[in-house]
């Protein structure tokens, strides 16, 4: 089941941009005066789970790179959330940031007319809109899409090393992820054990969009055992082994920082 939820997180993100809510940075009078006379951005809360957002600006007596836009918006879970961007700019380049309103910095960024997805942990974050321009007279208009979905996880607290690796069962199903932006050295471990020699089949997938991770089978002091198994052009691995009887370590770990969800079970 979580598994699927997975495949329909993934189907989710690709197809259903469709806001529930829709923001226009050009419909409070209060605020163009603002944006316009006193030169600052404006800021808006924004529903991360659907929501379009569109403005427009004139650079004016602006700075030549200004911050044009504050879209801010709450995760309650950990979510994967994907970002549609489009502008259109005479005489300037639009580009967007993503931050961090918790630690006040900079995570992703900058970046211009895009699709990006990242996963990210429960927190209070902002998507920033500059315009980067020398002329006054430089304008813009510009649109930002919000889609977002919670990883379903198995666990709320991942085991970071091997000597805390967490207990699970044959057949039990795994969901966790890696944020975007984490260590990629930072490994998640799993310990499971067979009470007799038997053949064991190792299944996982993970999201697209995002980066990969790779599964490995060690022994209980860390040595290794097989090498890293890598998802295909599916984000599919299906591996069968055959095992002795005693505890064995599963060592999930990203490849990249852009982040990834992965789920996994050992039969």
């Amino acid at each position: 089941m979580i598994k699927n939820f997975l495949l329909l997180a993934v189907t989710a993100l690709s197809l259903n941009f469709v806001a529930t809510n829709t923001t226009n940075a050009n419909g409070n009078p209060d605020e163009i005066l603002d944006n316009l006379l006193v030169n600052t951005p404006i800021v808006r809360e924004v529903d991360p789970y659907g929501s379009n957002n569109y403005g427009k600006v004139e650079r004016g007596n602006r700075p030549n790179n200004a911050l044009c836009e504050v879209n801010t918006f709450y995760l309650d879970e950990p979510s994967i959330v994907r970002f549609k961007l489009s502008n259109s700019a005479d005489d300037g380049i639009v580009y967007y940031r993503i931050y961090d309103e918790v630690t006040q910095r900079d995570m992703f960024g900058p970046f211009e007319a895009d699709k990006v997805t990242f996963i990210l942990d429960a927190g209070r974050y902002s998507l920033k809109t500059n315009l980067l321009a020398v002329k006054s007279k430089a304008s813009a208009k510009y649109k930002s899409n919000i889609y977002s979905v919670p990883v379903p996880v198995s666990h709320k607290h991942p085991a970071f090393s091997l000597e805390h690796a967490r207990k699970i069962h044959l057949d039990d199903s795994i969901v966790q992820y890696f944020a975007s932006g984490s260590d990629e050295e930072q490994a998640h471990y799993y310990k499971f054990k067979l009470n007799q020699r038997q053949k064991i089949t190792i299944y996982a997938s993970q999201t697209d969009y995002l980066g990969d991770c790779s599964i490995q089978i060690l022994d209980t002091d860390g040595n290794e055992l097989a090498d890293p198994l890598y998802f295909d052009s599916d984000n599919l691995i299906n591996k069968t082994y055959t095992a002795s009887e005693g505890e064995y370590i599963v060592k999930v770990s990203p490849t990249s920082d852009r982040g990834s969800a992965y789920f996994f079970m050992v039969n």
